[in-house]
C-alpha cells in the first residue's frame, strides 16, 4: 500500500525573484537541498544546477542514515524540483521535492 502525502511551507523573501532564482541555481548554494530536516548534506561535481543534474543527499532518519541521490526533474524560472532514490538498493521511501518562487 502506498500513500501520498503533500506537505507546503511559505516564506516572503525580500530579495527579488531573479537575484533568488540565480541564488537557487547555483551549485554552491546545496543548503537549498538541507532544508528538509531529514537532509544532514548534499554535494554534487557540478557548478550549476538544472535540469538532469544529480545531487547526493545524506539522509538521516533518527538513527538510519543513507545517501539518496536527487535528480533535478525541473528548472525553468521559479520552479524547481527534483525526485530523490537510495543510492544502490530497494528504496523503501521514494518520494519528491518542488521549490516555487
Amino acid at each position: 500500500m502506498s500513500s501520498v502525502v503533500h506537505a507546503e511551507r511559505t516564506r516572503v523573501l525580500t530579495a527579488s525573484k531573479a537575484d533568488v532564482w540565480q541564488w537557487m541555481i547555483n551549485a554552491e548554494h546545496l543548503e537549498l537541498f538541507t532544508a528538509n530536516v531529514f537532509h544532514s548534506s548534499a554535494k554534487t561535481d557540478s557548478t550549476s544546477i538544472c535540469v538532469d543534474t544529480k545531487i547526493d543527499i545524506e539522509h538521516t532518519f533518527g538513527l538510519i542514515r543513507e545517501l539518496r541521490v536527487a535528480k533535478i526533474t525541473r528548472c525553468t524560472l521559479g520552479d524547481l524540483a527534483w525526485g530523490e532514490a537510495k543510492a544502490g538498493g530497494e528504496d523503501w521511501f521514494p518520494h519528491s521535492q518542488r521549490l516555487r518562487l
